[in-house]
């Protein structure tokens, strides 16, 4: 059989969860080694190619994949169209090359759902749930490119790892899917969820977690005990269970025009072994990342370098995406620029 990597006239990657997809930011949490069950250690194994430095025996290597943060029993869903070519406890590998595709989507911690082996699969079919982790529920999602000519499904031997952050973050920004993490709830407020019904103890759980709940709201349990949607009138908020809490997203979150005064600071940085061009404007710090930078981008640059050196007001584009590590969840980086405006 002929290999041909081809780039489809449709974007490739459904969301392999129920969105907003987001990946598991704990630090030593996920993929860190465990003593008698317990987390520890330096691990940050959700991002594709970070690496366990702990000195644990079987643990030094590189994750190549993401860990997307998640609930036990979300739904799972096939990336593209393909043939299921693997599925044991635990796991699923789904070949995409019927489809004119040289890849091939792995997916961990899962219950597989009951197609078998040799079984077809369309993008976005439910394939399988998350299931219940240690580390804390997710999903653990490879993307492969296929080296053999006739593989048998064993990526590990056959397939050369790709990273799939940057196509999770095509497919967020050309559906606008950005979000907010609002903040986290206590799990005893997920009966009244199921139920539907906004109750004392869901009240007071937002009251507690200095959180304002939707006005006028309607909640659908999309998953009970899992998943929730509050719809109101002025805000959707979706709430899932994740390590023992309830954690608040915001849906709605959009992208932002900043108005700046002016630029206050410009420069390069380092984020997670990447570079990355770093605007600060009214003592807030938002960036531009430059591995594999596209001409769009570079002017970009070229323009906030203008309005720096020429002290002028600028508005800028923003939006988050935890795919590039902009979300402001670790170091203040409020989001990634995309556009830019002279004053």
């Amino acid at each position: 059989m002929s290999l041909v990597a081809s780039i489809p006239s449709e974007f490739m990657i459904c969301p392999p969860l129920d969105h907003p997809l987001r990946l598991a930011f704990e630090v030593g949490f996920y993929g860190a080694p465990r003593i008698n069950g317990h987390p520890g250690g330096t691990c940050c194994s959700d991002h594709f190619a970070s690496i366990n430095p702990a000195g644990t025996a079987g643990l030094h290597q590189i994750h190549e994949a993401v860990d997307l943060a998640s609930g036990q029993g979300s739904c799972v869903f096939a990336a593209y169209s393909g043939t299921i070519v693997g599925k044991e406890p635990g796991q699923l590998v789904i070949d995409h090359q019927g489809e004119g595709e040289a890849y091939a989507s792995r997916y961990l911690h899962v219950t597989p759902g009951p197609k078998a082996i040799g079984d077809r699969v369309v993008k976005g079919e439910a394939i399988a749930a998350v299931r219940s982790h240690v580390a804390g529920d997710h999903l653990h999602f490879e993307l492969s490119h296929w080296v053999t000519e006739a593989p048998h499904g064993n990526p590990d031997a056959e397939a050369v790892t790709i990273d799939p952050t940057r196509l999770l973050y095509r497919w967020e920004e050309v559906l606008a899917l950005d979000y907010a993490v609002l903040g986290s709830i206590v799990a005893a407020a997920g009966a009244e969820l199921d139920a539907e019904t906004v109750g004392a103890a869901l009240a007071s759980a937002y009251d507690t977690a200095g959180l304002m709940m939707p006005a006028t709201p309607v909640i659908t349990a999309l998953a009970p005990g899992c998943a929730w949607r509050i719809t109101g009138s002025d805000v959707v908020h979706l709430l899932r269970t994740e390590r023992r809490a309830i954690s608040v997203i915001e849906e709605a979150y959009g992208s932002r025009t900043i108005a700046a005064g002016r630029i206050d600071r410009i420069g390069l940085t380092r984020r997670w072994s990447y570079p990355t061009f770093v605007v600060e404007a009214d003592g807030v710090g938002y960036g531009i990342p430059l591995h594999q930078v596209p001409q769009s981008d570079q002017i970009l640059v070229e323009l906030i370098r203008a309005a720096y050196q020429d002290h002028s007001p600028v508005d800028l584009e923003i939006r988050r995406s935890a795919f590039w590590r902009m979300d402001g969840s670790l170091d203040g980086i409020a989001g990634v620029v995309t556009g830019v405006q002279l004053g």
